[in-house]
């Protein structure tokens, strides 16, 4: 599994981190490769089971690097991310994806 970040703050490393310990509390044996989005920049990387993007960007740049060389066999989680910003992103996507939105007054 990837867990894509958008960038290397708080929030996005707590939620990964999280996702993480939940993994191995849960006794799965699934690997997990983390980091901000530049690092899955790399196509040569193995692909994985499920991807985990955590916002806006790590979607969008998922969905423009990755979705077509996975050809919609890998399903992605999108979290951290506006409903709104969600929408936009998928609207041109050809890729599983599906989300865990905040959904907040602006």
């Amino acid at each position: 599994m990837w867990i894509v970040l958008s960038d290397q703050t708080a929030p996005y490393i707590e939620t990964a981190a999280a996702l993480k310990d939940e993994l191995a509390r849960e006794s799965r044996l699934m690997e997990c490769v983390v980091g901000p989005w530049q690092k899955f920049a790399d196509r040569s990387l193995p692909a994985p089971q499920l991807m985990v993007v955590v916002g806006a960007r790590a979607l969008e740049v998922v969905l423009e690097r990755h979705a077509d060389s996975l050809g919609g066999r890998v399903p992605i989680l999108a979290t951290l991310i506006p409903r709104a910003s969600y929408e936009a992103l998928v609207g041109r996507a050809g890729a599983a994806v599906s989300a865990v939105w905040l959904d907040q007054p602006v």
